[in-house]
């Protein structure tokens, strides 16, 4: 991958995750609590996250960015 890429994939992934939140389709799992209220509606529960680091590409900027736009577990 170029420089870049791999941060690009990792964010638009996150933006994925988030905008099926915004729609509804799924809840946040801010705690544990709000995935068992989101079992008990039938809904599901997201928790944003990354596996691995290589979408950070070495930069805690990146990072930054992430959990900025609701990255909360790596």
């Amino acid at each position: 991958m170029k420089p870049g890429e791999a941060f690009a994939f990792t964010l638009d992934r996150l933006e994925r995750v988030l905008k099926t939140i915004e729609r509804g389709d799924a809840v946040l799992a801010s705690s544990p609590e709000a995935v068992i209220d989101a079992r008990k509606r039938g809904q599901v529960a997201l928790l944003p996250a990354l596996e691995g680091a290589d979408g950070l590409e070495g930069s805690l900027d990146n990072l930054r960015a992430l959990h900025r736009r609701g990255l909360w577990l790596l």
